[in-house]
């Protein structure tokens, strides 16, 4: 399969400048306008840009017999949101490194590529089968919709990719085009490839909950919520600890939730105190550890949670992060907590956003459960346990 890229003046002189090439197999992938100059990109004048395909072998045109030779890059890639630079006409598209580590850029298991299947040659072969099939392209179409869609809303561009592609690739070739049922098709791959991923609340056996991350993110309502759902609703004995101690209105705020609650709540300085009041604590059956809020990526702050962390051992310890930031700051979240013990995502502020693909793009690609998901500041109701079908219908 060799698949190209032309710029022209008009659709005219492009259309026959891929008969030219590629001869009257070529399937259109792609059609765009794009910038008349690579280097002046505000200029009003405008070309016509093609993405075409033809199967090796054909293309017998001006530029004579595709060539028989063994290929450096046999598997190419439709790059539909960004490619090749728009000035390199005819390049030719190659997959290559297309799923890396959105933070370090590294390829394998790391990052995005955690649970993106990359497409076997097979796998490739049938998208683009499944894109001559459809006819002038519904398929191209469909991918660049869905794609950009979930890009966004917050995820990798090339988890965004893959997905579509899985996408167009699970449809029959009798079956409908439309965006709604893609949407639908693409929801239902996510939400497998999630699975693995939720349905994980905290266990019954646990003691010790800690709860950790930046600033403002929510992490002493979020405590309140489990709080008051463990005592009101299973009827434990719970105890709350904060060691929030660099905002005074966070002291404040949880120790009137605990007063309404009616539970204790203790306030530590330091990772002996927190040994000791742990200790402590020993006749109840929950106690919650509020961490402080800080900016991780400072490192010092970063193995001070660490250190208090180590002290209260925790039995299980929730990375708080808010939706309603990038998703960039996910990932530099995430990245700056590498050297503390984080067992499970807990996410926020899902009510203040509208796209939660940028919380989908984090499970896969850290491969690391998620046990709640808060929709609103209601204590306790505004908070819910983590599914893959919410999570799924929640990416548009």
């Amino acid at each position: 399969m060799r698949i190209k890229r032309f710029t022209a003046e008009d659709m005219a002189t492009a259309m026959a400048r891929v008969r030219d090439e590629l001869g009257g197999e070529a399937v259109i992938l792609n059609t765009r306008e794009v910038p008349a100059s690579r280097w002046v990109p505000w200029r009003r004048r405008k070309r016509i840009e093609i993405v075409a395909a033809v199967e090796d072998g054909g293309g017998q045109g001006a530029k004579g017999p595709a060539p028989t030779g063994p290929r450096s890059n046999p598997r190419p890639e439709v790059n539909f949101l960004s490619g090749p630079d728009p000035g390199e006409v005819g390049a030719e598209f190659t997959r290559g490194n297309l799923y890396r580590d959105p933070l370090t850029g590294s390829s394998g298991r790391s990052g995005v590529s955690g649970d993106v299947r990359d497409l076997t040659d097979a796998g490739w072969r049938e998208l683009i089968r499944k894109i001559a099939a459809s006819g002038e392209s519904p398929a191209a179409r469909a991918l660049v919709h869905l794609a950009e869609g979930l890009v966004a809303g917050g995820m990798d561009e090339r988890r965004a990719r893959a997905l579509a592609e899985q996408a167009v690739i699970s449809i029959p070739d009798d079956g409908s085009w439309e965006i709604s049922h893609m949407v639908e098709q693409l929801q239902e791959i996510v939400r497998s490839q999630l699975q693995p991923w939720v349905g994980s609340p905290m266990a019954a056996e646990s003691r010790v909950i800690a709860l950790a991350g930046p600033t403002g993110v929510g992490k002493t309502t979020t405590i309140a919520k489990l709080a008051a759902i463990e005592t009101l609703d299973a009827g434990r004995r719970v105890a709350l600890i904060t060691a929030d101690t660099y905002r005074i209105a966070a002291v404040d705020q949880l120790r009137t939730y605990a007063q309404i609650i009616g539970i204790p709540c203790f306030v530590v300085y330091t990772p002996e105190e927190m040994r000791r009041t742990v200790g402590e604590l020993a006749e109840y059956d929950r106690i919650f550890v509020d961490t402080a809020g800080r900016n991780y990526t400072q490192r010092e702050h970063a193995l001070s949670l660490r250190e208090m962390l180590q002290a209260a051992k925790p039995d299980e310890t929730y990375l708080v992060l808010s939706l309603s930031g990038k998703g960039r700051d996910l990932y530099r979240t995430v990245e700056a907590l590498r050297e503390v013990a984080i067992d499970k995502y807990l996410f926020t502020k899902a009510d203040e956003t509208e796209s939660l693909a940028s919380a989908v793009d984090l499970i896969l690609a850290e491969s690391r459960p998620v046990a709640y998901i808060t929709t609103g500041q209601g204590v306790p109701d505004d908070i819910i346990e983590a599914d893959a079908a919410y999570l799924a219908q929640r990416l548009f």
